[in-house]
């Protein structure tokens, strides 16, 4: 069809319309042709609307006063990307996730950096690596022990800074010296909670193994994403020497 035919005023307004302003903008943005669509009076009227819709009429009655009637749309344009396009953007992406989660049966949660990440816009996983990395989440904490587990860690971690304290605090008894406190004897990283998640999910998932009767039976029923995490985590050792090693490896493992 030719491009006189698709730049008719129907046509573009029902295009525009149908598109949203994400699509529309993409349209604009794609070739000088389209981005003359900007400057008609379709234009205008659809990037007002748009406009309208984040702030209301009042901002639009006072925004009139600057934006000139023979803009062709122009103006309201670049009203919406420097004034509304990062909260627009930002509800679009969770909108996007949600639809992405919905059709697993999952919410976006309040507590995920990942989903955070990429509602802002900052994140470095695509859509479709956040759902999975929800749905991942979602199987090791109703699944197995995963919870359980890296709180277990946390108080194993804090016990073993407890221990070099005291161990300390004997050894300067009757001198005068000063001990330091537990804090100053954490294992190194042990606030890295990436570090701390890596090696619950190890634990989490050697003892759903175990229970479930080895690694192919798990796979067969956790999530495809996680079969070569969980093929990882059976093959390194079972019995660590103590909390400091095992938390360790997981700087370097998985």
């Amino acid at each position: 069809m030719p491009l006189d035919d698709l730049t008719s005023n129907e046509c573009i307004t029902r295009v525009f319309h149908m598109a949203g302003p994400v699509s529309v903008a993409i349209f604009h943005k794609s070739s000088k042709k389209l981005n003359q669509l900007t400057y008609s009076l379709n234009g205008k009227a659809f990037w007002k609307k748009t406009c309208k819709d984040q702030a209301g009429d009042t901002w639009c009655e006072r925004s009139a006063s600057w934006m000139c009637d023979d803009d062709g749309g122009s103006g309201w344009f670049g009203a919406f990307v420097s004034t509304f396009a990062s909260s627009f953007m930002r509800e679009h992406r969770e909108t996007l996730l949600q639809e992405g989660l919905d059709a697993h049966g999952l919410s976006i949660r309040e507590d995920s950096s990942r989903c955070a990440e990429y509602i802002d816009g900052g994140g470095e996983l695509a859509l479709n690596e956040v759902v999975a990395c929800m749905i991942e989440m979602d199987y090791l904490c109703s699944k197995t022990e995963y919870a359980l587990q890296r709180h277990a860690i946390r108080n194993e971690l804090y016990q073993e800074a407890e221990a070099m304290a005291n161990d300390a605090q004997r050894l300067l008894e009757g001198t005068g010296g000063f001990a330091a406190g537990v804090n100053d004897y954490k294992l190194p990283s042990s606030d890295d909670k990436a570090s701390i998640f890596k090696l619950a999910k190890k634990r989490a998932l050697q003892l759903h193994a175990d229970q479930l009767g080895g690694v192919d039976a798990l796979c067969h029923l956790a999530p495809p994403s996680l079969h070569e995490v969980i093929r990882e985590c059976l093959a390194l050792p079972r019995v660590p020497l103590d909390i400091a090693s095992e938390y360790c490896a997981m700087q370097v493992t998985i």
